[in-house]
């Protein structure tokens, strides 16, 4: 066993409401995205007739990127120092797969869906298919990294640590926001955002607990801003 790893998950009550709290955020954001609510803001928006409903529609909906990435965070600060679970991912995989036929059988019975079987073949592969797409596919490629991840945090002292955040971070950031520059790739993103998870863990900030100067929230709340 690699040392610095441990095979122990402990649970905080805390961050298991911010799952909650991230996942209530990710239902609403689909909802919104993926119903067809937002073309129809969007219209509004175009024509300048938008109401209270469009405004709160818009807050409803807007953090899913964001509660993504708190689900990093938190997933950097605890694997950091937990063994590969090779049986976890397996299961992961077999869920996904489930749920994905599941819902589609629903879907092609009711007739809502039409059967093709370039449709078909997407979605016993949606796995493969759906990666550097979307959050599942891809998180699942960051899990398999995890091991050499975390072999690379528990090698390098804090301050190359931190380096190694500020070039990652002005890569997918910086670059992207001020100069025009698309540089966002999932599985490269997903990483750095682990690795500001596994910081805070390896690494603890003594003001997090300052309430005079987090305003009498916790670390939670700062977790939310960051991402």
């Amino acid at each position: 066993m690699s040392e610095g790893l441990v095979k122990k998950k402990t649970r905080d009550s805390n961050i298991e409401l911010l799952r909650i709290i991230m996942m209530i955020i990710i239902v609403g954001h689909h909802y919104i995205v993926n119903s067809g609510i937002i073309d129809v803001i969007n219209s509004n928006i175009v024509q300048s007739v938008c109401g209270i409903k469009d405004y709160f529609a818009l807050v409803f909906g807007w953090g899913g990127k964001t509660a993504i990435n708190v689900f990093l965070l938190i997933t950097g600060y605890f694997s950091c120092k937990q063994n590969f679970n090779l049986k976890k991912i397996i299961f992961f995989c077999l869920e996904i797969m489930f749920y994905t036929i599941v819902i589609y059988c629903i879907f092609l019975f009711s007739g809502y869906e039409k059967f093709n079987l370039l449709d078909f073949g997407k979605m016993i592969l949606t796995i493969p298919y759906e990666f550097g797409k979307g959050f599942t596919s891809s998180y699942i490629a960051l899990y398999f990294c995890i091991p050499f991840v975390n072999k690379l945090i528990l090698s390098i002292e804090k301050k190359e640590f931190e380096k190694l955040l500020i070039v990652l971070l002005v890569t997918f950031t910086v670059i992207s926001t001020f100069f025009l520059n698309t540089t966002f790739e999932y599985l490269g993103w997903y990483i750095t955002v682990y690795l500001i998870g596994a910081y805070i863990r390896m690494y603890p900030i003594s003001w997090f607990d300052n309430k005079k100067i987090t305003g009498g929230g916790d670390v939670n709340l700062f977790i939310i801003k960051l991402a």
